[in-house]
């Protein structure tokens, strides 16, 4: 094991990822006092959005970081989704009630990722034993009995460094995607832990069809090619 002398820096928590995850772990983290870095390999929020729901529960969540109020104004009531194959069939009615539950929010809200990561990492800014890393790429993970050694390289100088911290947390924005080849995380698919053994495809796309005003968004499922 490295001493404390080779480290470049040592901290209680490291998260790699400054997605939607990483970036509410790090806030809540920052509230309870807990020394904490945050590496991401690029330096804005990605300007596209991936995610478009969450529930009440996650709402919860954002209450207790103290950003509810900031996030409520960028979000929407979701009355639910319309799950249809190819032919147009329904395959699933998921409607939501319209009532607040027991956590004392809607079931359900559509939201703008870029904007959500604003707000989070406006958060960030004002938790002082949070260090956020952007343009920090990182490569390997060797953990031990006492912590992990986090290997990264700094993008904007290519200099190599090493974070030594007790814990650590791998958001799942990137542990999805650990074993593509564009993942940070390529070369250590055990330290960022199981793959979930499934693949989402994400489509956008362009229609004339008013979703808002209609009130349901529309799923359709692709039809499996055969040979």
């Amino acid at each position: 094991m490295k001493t404390h002398a080779s480290w470049d820096f040592d901290t209680d928590v490291a998260i790699i990822g400054l997605g939607p995850v990483g970036a509410t772990l790090a806030n809540l983290l920052g509230i309870a006092g807990i020394k904490t870095v945050v590496f991401e390999r690029e330096a804005e929020a990605y300007h596209l959005p991936r995610a478009v729901n969450f529930d009440d529960e996650v709402m919860r969540i954002f209450q207790a970081i103290g950003l509810s109020e900031e996030i409520s104004q960028d979000v929407t009531l979701s009355p639910g989704m319309r799950f249809v194959d190819s032919s147009g069939k329904l395959i699933l009615d998921w409607s939501r009630p319209s009532v607040v539950s027991e956590m004392g929010w809607h079931p359900s809200y559509r939201f703008h990722q870029p904007d959500l990561e604003r707000v989070l990492r406006v958060g960030l800014s004002r938790r002082p034993n949070v260090q956020t890393r952007t343009r920090s790429e990182v490569f390997a993970l060797d953990a031990d009995t006492t912590g992990v050694t986090v290997r990264f390289e700094d993008l904007t100088n290519g200099r190599l460094m090493l974070c030594r911290a007790r814990f650590f947390r791998v958001a799942p924005e990137l542990f999805t995607a650990s074993h593509t080849p564009a993942s940070p995380l390529r070369s250590a698919p055990a330290a960022a832990g199981r793959s979930i053994g499934r693949f989402r495809p994400v489509v956008d796309f362009r229609s004339d069809y008013n979703f808002v005003r209609r009130g349901k968004a529309f799923f359709v499922a692709l039809r499996r090619r055969t040979k």
